[in-house]
């Protein structure tokens, strides 16, 4: 059902756009316009596509600047078509055309839910690195090493990770660390 939605959508959308995106000088979507380009920072690319993750505001800020529609994925991680879209449907590279003609954004509708009660330093922490580390804000700690970066930790910092008291991040990468 979401993914003929999703066809569905695109379809009027281009259908839509077809008459406005004729009339644009080409050049590529965003390329020729500073605003539009610094708007549109931020995406994180999977497959042709580049994808705002949870960040609405800026998918929407970046749709504006550069005058392109939309592309909404609302997803929730129990949900197995949801998932299946997002590791097939979504990456695939017949989606290359459209790629430059929108502005894509996942919004995973049970985030809310799962991040109440947590430190919100902690949590914008997270963010910051997910999104400074292409998707990748935590890493495991295997016999003393950080999975992130291959670095070897100092004995009292492997301790400080397996208590679990609080975040500790790798030194070299950055990523928040997890006994593994």
């Amino acid at each position: 059902m979401r993914s003929i939605a999703f066809v569905a959508a695109a379809s009027l959308a281009l259908v839509g756009c077809k008459k406005k995106d004729e009339a644009k000088p080409t050049g590529g979507g965003t390329g020729s316009q500073p605003a539009a380009t610094a708007a549109c920072k931020g995406g994180e690319v999977k497959g042709p596509i580049a994808w705002f993750e949870d960040d609405y505001p800026a998918a929407l800020a970046c749709a504006k600047a550069s005058g392109r529609p939309l592309v909404v994925d609302m997803w929730a991680p129990w949900c197995h078509t949801c998932l299946s879209m997002s590791a097939t449907v979504l990456v695939d590279a017949s989606l290359a055309p459209l790629a430059d003609r929108f502005v894509w954004v996942g919004l995973d509708t049970d985030r809310e839910t799962r991040t109440q009660g947590m430190d919100r330093n902690m949590l914008g922490l997270y963010e910051t690195l997910r999104k400074a580390k292409n998707g990748r804000a935590v890493a495991r700690l295997d016999r003393g090493n950080c999975l992130g970066c291959n670095v070897t930790l100092p004995t009292n910092m492997v301790s400080r990770v397996r208590q679990a008291d609080f975040l500790v991040q790798c030194p070299r990468c950055e990523r928040i660390l997890v006994a593994g």
